[in-house]
């Protein structure tokens, strides 16, 4: 994520290191309102909701180190949940289009770690079929300890019989 106070460096789409990459608007560009509508400023603070969520604690970590950097306003950070109304893409007149890329670009991606494979609740069936692999798997390797540690003891009481007293 970057932060720009150019909207027009922003709205190029200009990427970094030929990886995609999403654009955030910074607050520094709101300290004049005369030169942005309300609505602009309105649907890049929807925007912040959307990427910057309340509960997220990299994004929150992020965004702290974020601020000494770019002398951001901290109350950015401090977004109230948008409803499920508010996040129609039809009502982002401005960023639409770079949030159907971001939308895209989420929805391809794949988990590539276990916390990753924990905290991924985009499909449910795949996630089930992952966790149901996980134990099946688990479990397999549990049972093929015990089968050795009891195959390792018939056999040394094989060789060692219990002596009668």
């Amino acid at each position: 994520m970057h932060l720009f106070c150019n909207a027009i460096e922003m709205v190029t789409g200009e990427s970094f290191d030929g990886k995609f990459s999403y654009l955030i608007l910074a607050e520094c560009c709101y300290q004049s309102s005369e030169l942005y509508e309300e609505a602009f400023i309105e649907e890049n603070l929807d925007t912040l909701r959307i990427l910057l969520p309340e509960h997220d604690k990299d994004r929150k970590s992020w965004f702290r180190n974020q601020l000494q950097q770019y002398h951001l306003d901290p109350a950015a950070n401090q977004n109230s949940h948008l409803s499920t109304a508010s996040r129609q893409i039809e009502l982002f007149r401005c960023w639409r289009d770079r949030l159907v890329i971001l939308k895209q670009v989420f929805d391809d991606s794949e988990p590539q770690t276990i916390k990753q494979w924990w905290s991924d609740r985009r499909s449910g069936v795949r996630c089930a079929t992952f966790w149901v692999g996980f134990v099946v798997v688990l479990l397999t390797i549990l049972f093929d300890l015990a089968q050795s540690v009891e195959g390792a003891l018939q056999v040394h009481k094989s060789y060692h019989p219990w002596k009668a007293a």
